[in-house]
């Protein structure tokens, strides 16, 4: 009776304690051999006992005790008479076993993919001053061995992070950037966000609002495939860091001269260095189109509320050439060349006066600034005047290009 109720107990909670259960079992019964002299009652009793570990069996599994599971199955097999009782059983463990070691490994993974970018994220972090092509190729070496599953994110980790590098030390030191960028090409072989990066002349941080600056410092220039370059273009700051750029002086025939030799969209009809009049707005934007394609940067008209930016940075000029009359001065007569004149705190050359200037102003087409047939008073910031587009002798242009 004592070994009937222990095998009732059939484990209804399987753990450490169901191994000592099972244990337990296992010695009652050799001593029940050992004392009974029924054959008939020791077969009723070691069915009795396989039952009860496959009902244990049963509960070790469904609670995820699989090594336990495993003993308990291998207890009942010789006390179980009918087989199909036990193949059901051992394929249910066979498939928990898979789903946890499946389970196991995808933990593994996360815990490799979370190091993983941990490691990328620490490499990113490396002040681009210090960061070169031969870590970056070191380091891909030793990820690779621990992580081959993760090669090509490894590559593209680290594409990123020496990319990101080469644009923030683009806007410092080009030569730096460039000398980087060569470096980890080298290196490392393919890296496309590397070997796509092109250097922009104007996002040099030192440019901003300098445009009054002495040499190159205060200016930049883009260049053509042709080895031509374009017109001058100083950096004008905007609100939260911001910044475009656009012509230090208004259009000259000169700068617009080989978009009319390539394109015969126009004719040259003036002194080289005098500011373009007598175009239609059409082929003042064709040219803006004409510079983007021959740069890869964006040129265009600028908005009123750009040109107004650029033209109340600091006094006037006040020798600017608009109408004035008075005793021993005389000015407004006719054209002066683009590049006459003192520059204001951005830089900007005769923005007020001597040609009016084309601005986009929410659709519209206006002419800002004045000219030089117009009275000093009307020649500021503030004035504009609405135009059609069409050609006249008192309306030039200045460009702006945008600063990815």
């Amino acid at each position: 009776s004592a070994l009937q109720a222990l095998l009732r107990v059939a484990v209804d909670t399987p753990s450490e304690a169901g191994r000592e259960w099972l244990v337990d079992v296992e010695s009652r019964l050799d001593q029940f051999a050992l004392v009974s002299d029924s054959p008939q009652r020791k077969a009723l009793y070691a069915q009795a006992s396989g039952e009860a570990y496959l009902q244990a069996a049963d509960h070790a599994i469904r609670q995820g005790e699989l090594a336990l599971g495993a003993e308990l199955l291998e207890a009942a097999q010789p006390r179980v008479f009918d087989l199909a009782l036990i193949e059901p059983r051992q394929d249910a463990l066979s498939q928990q076993r898979r789903q946890r070691d499946a389970q196991d490994a995808a933990a593994r993974r996360r815990a490799q993919q979370a190091q993983l970018e941990r490691e990328l994220a620490q490499f990113a972090q490396m002040s681009c001053q210090r960061m070169d092509a031969q870590a970056a190729s070191r380091l891909y070496t030793q990820l690779s061995e621990r992580y081959p599953w993760g090669r090509e994110q490894i590559r593209g980790g680290i594409d990123q992070a020496v990319a990101d590098c080469v644009r923030r030390l683009a806007e410092l030191d080009q030569d730096r950037a460039l000398a980087l960028q060569q470096s980890a090409l080298r290196a490392m072989g393919e890296l496309p966000l590397v070997s796509e990066l092109r250097f922009d002349p104007c996002a040099m941080r030192y440019l901003i609002g300098n445009g009054n600056q002495p040499g190159r410092s205060g200016f930049c220039v883009d260049s053509f495939s042709s080895g031509q370059s374009g017109p001058r273009l100083v950096v004008i700051p905007e609100a939260e860091n911001g910044r475009f750029a656009m012509t230090r002086y208004a259009v000259s025939w000169r700068e617009l001269a080989p978009f009319c030799t390539d394109t015969g969209a126009c004719v040259l009809g003036g002194d080289p260095g005098f500011p373009v009049t007598g175009i239609s707005l059409q082929t003042a934007q064709a040219y803006a189109d004409w510079l983007s394609q021959q740069t890869g940067f964006r040129y265009r008209l600028p908005t009123l509320r750009e040109w107004r930016q650029a033209a109340e940075a600091g006094e006037p000029d006040p020798n600017r050439n608009c109408q004035v009359q008075l005793t021993g001065v005389s000015r407004g007569a006719g054209l002066v060349p683009a590049s006459a004149g003192a520059g204001n705190d951005f830089g900007l050359v005769n923005l007020l006066g001597n040609v009016q200037e084309w601005v986009e102003d929410h659709g519209r087409v206006r002419a800002a600034g004045g000219a030089f047939t117009d009275p000093l008073s009307r020649c500021d910031a503030g004035f504009t005047r609405d135009h059609d587009g069409r050609p006249d002798a008192q309306t030039g242009f200045r460009l702006v290009r945008e600063i990815p």
